[in-house]
């Protein structure tokens, strides 16, 4: 039978880190959502379901993995497992799909088919909505998988861990191949890749969980690394910083100050000074100096978000902010617990910026306009080609599309701003 991995419509709740890619691109420990399934099968997965607007740069990505291409025209409705690729896919959860017969499906605890055997098109534009069609009868699971943005952050430690199961990444570092003038504290779990750089007075705590260092990571002087910790290939950690525990940083990030519970997609940098501490960032956001976020509240309570555009209670104490792609920020930034801002926003001045800016939003606290899109595009470019990436036509288009997609939100969002601002004249307050 034909398996085939499924984004469905819950990658709305990770925008604004899925505006730019599929869900399944979307890492969560060490790997891609995308690759958990694909091991877990043992290979056998036979087409990835994105939705069509992701298909075409998704596929170039795609072409640099052994790796089932994206389904973009019908295959056929024959009979098939769809699994979802919000599910955190082991062998042994794979195998309690083996019972699952035509129109029979297992649906997660908040929604949502987790696995499901029917006959419909591979390349479905909401899999989805045509499976629960699709489903006869259906029993609930309590599968682990990820729900919301910020499930990264309550997932993401422990499955560096699993995903080292998955890969098989064995053995361990010894304690001997560290050099002597790195302090390594506990027994072992240290995963070093190739050309790896650990400088003199560097610190790797494995006490609470294993570090991964990819191959050609730097460690500078005086750097504090605390598993559980990922740091993906030609990742650089300047002296002075302290990652505590909990932190995925992708390939190509550079990182100092004080980092803790942090993921970063990839080629995200925080060089400087500034706390950074239960935070989601997508790709290519690059954080002025002393930018500091909060992500607790002075009354330990609940920190609300915004969820797919609309406000939530997130039922977490620590909670920083997430950042989409291409977000920048100037020296001195301060970002408010639970905040989220969309693709290729701008940000900058003195005060707190609103817990909801959407994307391609440029200004200060108060001060805000539209960034024009010839202009993200531009910086977007140099930035890319910094680290050797080139911004493909597919990826521009990505880019054009979520900027007419996000306009009426931008549109409230300016227009509340100017009516705010109107009613504190007339209040003599500016």
């Amino acid at each position: 039978m034909r398996k085939i991995l499924f984004e469905d419509d819950g990658w709305r709740r990770f925008l604004p880190l899925t505006a730019l890619r599929s869900l399944l691109e979307v890492r969560c420990g060490i790997l891609p959502l995308w690759e958990k399934g694909w091991l877990a099968s043992g290979g056998d997965i036979d087409f990835l379901a994105l939705r069509p607007g992701i298909r075409a740069s998704a596929e170039k990505k795609f072409e640099k993995f052994s790796a089932p291409a994206p389904a973009r025209h019908p295959t056929g409705s024959g009979s098939a497992l769809w699994l979802n690729a919000r599910v955190l896919w082991n062998a042994d959860l794979l195998a309690e799909t083996a019972d699952l017969n035509e129109g029979e499906a297992c649906l997660l605890p908040g929604g949502g088919i987790a696995a499901a055997v029917a006959s419909i098109d591979s390349a479905s534009s909401d899999p989805g909505a045509d499976l629960e069609g699709a489903v006869q009868s259906s029993r609930k699971v309590d599968w682990p998988h990820l729900d919301v943005w910020y499930d990264l952050l309550e997932a993401g430690p422990a499955e560096i861990a699993a995903d080292l199961t998955r890969l098989d990444r064995r053995p361990e570092t010894a304690p001997a191949d560290v050099p002597a003038a790195v302090h390594l504290l506990g027994e072992g779990g240290v995963h070093l890749g190739t050309g790896v750089i650990l400088d003199p007075g560097a610190v790797i705590d494995t006490r609470h969980g294993p570090v991964v260092l990819e191959d050609g990571v730097h460690l500078m002087p005086g750097a504090v690394v605390a598993g559980p910790c990922y740091l993906g290939r030609d990742s650089r950690v300047k002296s002075g910083a302290v990652l505590s525990e909990g932190c995925s940083l992708g390939d190509s990030c550079r990182v100092g100050g004080e980092l803790e519970n942090v993921f970063m997609q990839g080629y995200a940098n925080k060089q400087h000074d500034g706390y950074l501490g239960n935070a989601v960032l997508g790709a290519w956001v690059n954080l002025g100096a002393a930018t500091n976020n909060s992500d607790l509240k002075n009354t330990y309570g609940e920190v609300s978000t915004i969820v797919d555009g609309a406000s939530r209670s997130s039922g977490r104490m620590f909670l920083g902010c997430c950042l989409g792609d291409h977000v920048k920020t100037a020296i001195g930034t301060t970002l408010i617990t639970g905040m989220v801002a969309g693709t290729g926003c701008n940000l900058f001045g003195p005060g707190f910026h609103p817990v909801s800016v959407p994307a391609f939003i440029w200004g200060q606290p108060g001060n805000y306009k539209e960034y024009r899109l010839e202009r993200v595009i531009e910086t977007a470019r140099i930035v890319m080609g910094r680290r050797d990436v080139e911004m493909t036509a597919e990826y521009e288009v990505l880019l054009n599309t979520r900027f007419a997609a996000t306009a009426a939100e931008r549109d409230t969002f300016l227009s509340r701003l100017q009516h705010s601002r109107t009613a504190a004249r007339r209040r003599g307050e500016c």
